[in-house]
């Protein structure tokens, strides 16, 4: 990546408070506060040099070393990163609570949620090492997946030379994230959603999002995850991101959704969801505008 586009943090620090390992292309974390931390030292190191790094609470203590943040009603903070020719914008979030909180926010579950047909099906994945993804996928019937990292797909082959992934296992050395949305191949034969009547802990999860949408929606094409709710609700949440169309995968094919066009021409999409879309649903959106990250990864993942 060119040092002037680059928008990415080389470390993000926040005393006090455990977030993991930090890695620079997961967008939202949990922060677990510490019994008795009440002020956290909140330390955001960009990996280019003339990059513009924001954080989005004031200095409680500006006598003190470092930015003080107390946290009394903090529910976030937010890292903004602008590189160095302000043509990109990431937006680091660290989502905080104490460590009952912090789980009962997050969801885990083995292998895909999301039915897998012949072609190209969205799924979500539960998250784990890159084997664990290959031996989920051929549980499936699927022979590649694909990830979309800053706006550009990144495939793995199954049963593939190991140089072919190389920039998949580059993109998840650590495995992948809880709740990361893939693009996936299958010859068949099909397989249904094994969550297909839902998961009550879904409406846990999703209202621990701060914005309707999860995934890094950048110029170009981005792969998230959708809170659930009618077409409508769809449509304002997307305009509110800067997103000009959207697009489902269903029984192999892509179903678009064009913000602000007629009626007739996003008929097939409000056909496919006449009774809303679930909560978690994956969609591509595509926008024209600058980078906006949102609850997750990517990933989120891819996550």
């Amino acid at each position: 990546m060119p040092d002037a586009i680059d928008a990415r943090l080389a470390s993000l620090t926040l005393s006090g408070i455990d977030i993991g390992e930090f890695d620079p292309s997961r967008t939202d974390d949990e922060g677990i506060i510490a019994d008795g931390v009440t002020e956290t030292v909140v330390s955001a190191e960009a990996m280019q040099r003339r990059t513009d790094v924001d954080i989005d609470l004031p200095d409680s203590d500006e006598e003190a070393d470092g930015l003080q943040v107390a946290l009394e009603r903090v529910e976030a903070i937010t890292v903004t990163v602008t590189s160095a020719d302000r043509s990109r914008e990431r937006i680091y979030r660290v989502r905080l609570g104490e460590p009952e909180q912090a789980a009962a926010s997050e969801l885990t579950f083995d292998c895909f949620r999301g039915a897998v047909a012949a072609g190209f099906s969205h799924v979500v994945y539960g998250g784990g090492s890159i084997e664990d993804l290959v031996g989920c996928a051929e549980s499936r019937h699927i022979t590649a997946l694909c990830a979309l990292h800053e706006g550009a797909y990144v495939s793995y082959v199954l049963g593939a030379p190991e140089f072919v992934n190389a920039s998949f296992r580059e993109l998840f050395p650590d495995g992948l994230p809880s709740l990361t949305a893939l693009t996936v191949k299958s010859e068949g034969p099909p397989t249904a959603d094994p969550f297909l009547d839902g998961d009550a802990g879904d409406e846990v999860l999703v209202s621990s999002w701060p914005q309707c949408v999860r995934g890094e929606i950048v110029e170009g094409f981005s792969l998230v995850l959708y809170e659930g709710g009618s077409v409508d609700d769809l449509e304002a949440c997307a305009g509110s991101l800067g997103v000009t169309a959207l697009y489902a995968l269903s029984e192999g094919e892509f179903v678009s959704y064009i913000l602000g066009a007629p009626e007739f021409v996003n008929q097939r999409f409000r056909e496919l969801y006449a009774d809303g879309l679930s909560p978690i649903a994956p969609l591509v959106a595509r926008s024209a505008g600058p980078s906006v990250a949102s609850a997750g990864t990517d990933a989120d993942a891819g996550n």
